[in-house]
């Protein structure tokens, strides 16, 4: 569906068969995990990109997909990695708009832990990763087995099965880096300090050995 390496000479570029390029807002390019990666600094730091039908709300429109990316913190206080909004810049409130991958803040979770929800919160809390060193996090999702968590290329929680009648069918701009406006259950409208690198977004549900290949380029 899309690949964001972040590697010159055009980090903006979807290497997928979409074309689906993005836009880069106040990060730095740096030494990635795999050539470059965009380094954000926390504050009005981001890359976005429009054309998500996919991951339009999830659960509501029992879509399948995976997002995967090798990230390295530099904090992992609570902040955004991943929200999907039908807005670009959103001041248009709270509908629709989710926080999928991110370091909790609230709601009872242990500041600091990664996590990945869907709507209605199902949440699944991951481990806490280190600072200033690689990670790779997968976010996997089916309506038969649910949100589940990959890290460096194992599962480390499932919610299991997750449906809704709802269909929601909005195309989608995808934000990385920043969240706008809302926040939502554990993950925080925060921004992220550290660095993304080799971001992936597929239609379908990764099996964990092709999350692994991911995991070990």
């Amino acid at each position: 569906m899309a690949h964001y390496s972040f590697d010159l000479p055009d980090q903006t570029a979807d290497s997928g068969p979409n074309g689906l390029n993005g836009i880069i807002y106040n990060a730095a390019l740096v030494c990635g995990r795999v050539n470059q990666a965009l380094s954000f600094s926390g504050s009005s730091s981001y890359f976005q990109a429009y054309g998500f039908y996919q991951l339009a709300w999830d659960v509501l429109g029992n879509k399948t997909f995976t997002i995967a990316m090798w990230v390295n913190p530099e904090s992992i206080r609570g902040a955004t990695l991943i929200q999907v909004s039908p807005f670009q810049n959103s001041t248009l409130g709270p509908a629709y708009i989710m926080n999928l991958i991110g370091f909790v803040s609230s709601g009872g979770a242990t500041h600091g832990q990664i996590a990945t929800q869907l709507y209605a919160w199902p949440t699944v809390f991951g481990p806490f990763l280190s600072t200033n060193t690689w990670s790779h996090n997968a976010f996997t999702f089916s309506s038969t087995n649910g949100n589940t968590q990959y890290i460096n290329g194992v599962a480390v929680g499932s919610t299991g099965a997750v449906t809704s009648s709802n269909v929601y069918g909005t195309i989608m701009w995808l934000h990385i880096g920043y969240a706008f406006c809302w926040s939502s259950a554990y993950i925080p409208c925060s921004g992220y300090q550290g660095s993304i690198d080799e971001v992936y977004i597929y239609n379908r549900e990764l099996s964990q050995s092709e999350v692994s290949a991911l995991a070990n380029p």
